[in-house]
């Protein structure tokens, strides 16, 4: 699963349209990374396949993706917006651990799973939410003290938002 892994010098990747999966820690730490192609394929992206990419500043999952496994970003200290579109469905916990640069996260209609408690907790630079009409529940404290943030939409089938889940977020009126 960890081909790429610590690969220094690796600063682009283009996965092909043939590739279901993109396998557990493929490209973790590759600190240059900057550019990643998702091909048609592709329907699951494993767990912290792309960890500790350092230099990752923007990604596009596309519609053909089902699922982010846990971590898939975690620690990605560049990463300033990921496109998410309609067709993912699952993101799992973790994803964006550690993403504190992350301005813009918009949540297709698509999502169904939860907001997991802490997903952008501490964030302070994310100024910019919408959450689609698939997602039911935002966990508690997901995203507490995110005090950046400006713009909140919050999809039709929410149901549930868990304590704390905004608590300290000073830029909302």
């Amino acid at each position: 699963g960890s081909a790429f892994a610590s690969c220094s010098g690796l600063e682009s990747l283009v996965i092909g349209n043939g590739v279901k999966v993109i396998p557990i820690y493929l490209c973790a730490g590759c600190v240059k990374l900057t550019d990643i192609t998702i091909g048609s394929g592709v329907e699951t992206i494993e767990e912290y396949a792309f960890v500790q990419n350092e230099a990752l500043e923007y990604i596009e999952i596309p519609g053909n993706v089902k699922t982010l496994g846990e971590g898939v970003f975690a620690s990605g200290k560049s990463l300033k917006e990921v496109k998410m579109n309609e067709g993912l469905e699952t993101i799992e916990t973790n994803v964006f651990a550690g993403c504190s640069l992350l301005e813009k996260v918009e949540f297709p209609n698509s999502v169904t799973s939860p907001i997991y408690s802490y997903m952008f907790a501490g964030n302070s630079v994310l100024t910019t939410v919408k959450i689609g009409d698939g997602i039911t529940t935002i966990e508690g404290s997901a995203f507490a003290s995110c005090s950046g943030l400006e713009s909140l939409v919050i999809g039709n089938g929410v149901k549930t938002i868990g304590d704390s889940a905004f608590t300290q977020n000073t830029a909302l009126d």
